[in-house]
This record gives structure tokens, sequence and C-alpha cells, in this order.
């Protein structure tokens, strides 16, 4: 028996389809712009990073991230922080010029020490320097006990338990 030939098929062409929309992936981000007036407001009351947090309703690690991550918010942050400095730096000024009598200038300097540290910081350097100004020369020198005499190992037995008693 003769196989039967295989009718000729020609492929169906398909109409192109449309692709379908690609979703960001992770959660949307909760930035609002609309906080923006906000956060500044806040910041020329003195607001620390942690309060502008709270406005955008975001943990600090999040503002962080935001900071590093997306250009335009940092310069917001940026604007905040010295919009905050200057308000501190305001009542500082009314401190020291006895307009407000309560003023505590311990507190103060505390906090624009720690939350302006580029401007406030107090720093101090110690350098040591060899002869010139040079590197330190260190030199190291091999004692050979078996060669000391009786009088010689008490001088150095005595020289080090004084260096082990200043430790």
């Amino acid at each position: 028996m003769a196989k039967k030939p295989k009718a000729l098929v020609e492929p169906e062409t398909e109409a192109p389809t449309e692709q379908p929309v690609k979703r960001p992936v992770g959660r949307p981000t909760k930035f609002d712009p609309s906080k923006i007036p906000e956060m500044l407001e806040a910041a020329k009351n003195g607001a620390s990073k942690a309060k502008l947090s709270v406005i955008l309703g975001i943990h600090r690690d999040t503002f962080h991230d935001w900071t590093r991550s997306n250009p335009e918010f940092s310069d917001i942050v940026k604007e905040c922080e010295v919009l905050s400095q200057v308000w501190w730096e305001e009542q500082g000024m009314m401190g020291m010029t006895g307009v407000n009598p309560e003023f505590n200038a311990t507190a103060f300097i505390f906090q624009v020490k720690n939350r302006f540290r580029s401007d406030y910081m107090d720093t101090s350097r110690t350098e040591v320097t060899g002869k010139d100004g040079g590197p330190v020369q260190m030199e190291a020198k091999v004692v050979d006990v078996d060669n000391l005499d009786d009088e010689q190992i008490a001088l150095l037995e005595a020289a080090l338990l004084s260096a082990k008693g200043n430790d």
C-alpha cells in the first residue's frame, strides 16, 4: 500500500501581537513630591533628617537610600540641611545677644557640632616626624645576652621590668 502524500499546509501567519506592558519591579516608591514644601518648612525651623523622614512617612534607611540614589532628592535634602543650619545659627545668635535669656550654650554647641560637623567640628591633629621633618627612623639592636656579665644582666632585667611596669 502506498503512502498518501501529506497535504501541503501553509503555515498560518499571525498578526503581530502587542507586548504586555511591563510593570516596574518592586514596590512603588512612597516619594510624594507634594511633601517637599512641608520638608522645606520644617527645615526652616531646624528640623533634622529624622524629622524629614517622618514627614515623608519612611524609615531613615530609606531616606538615606533615596539621598544616595536620587540626585534630585539629594539636592532637596541639601537645601533642607542649609535651611536647618541657618535656623540653628539664628538661635545661637539670639542666645548670645540676650534675646533668649534661657539659652543653653552647652546644648547649642553640642547640637551644631554634631549636626553640622563640616562647619563646626573641633579638630586637632598630632603629627610625629623625624629629623628635619622626615620620617621617624626606627633602629633595632640585637643583644647577645650570652656575652653579658652578671652586672649587665641585672641592669637589663631591671630595665625590662621597669618597661613592663609602665604598660
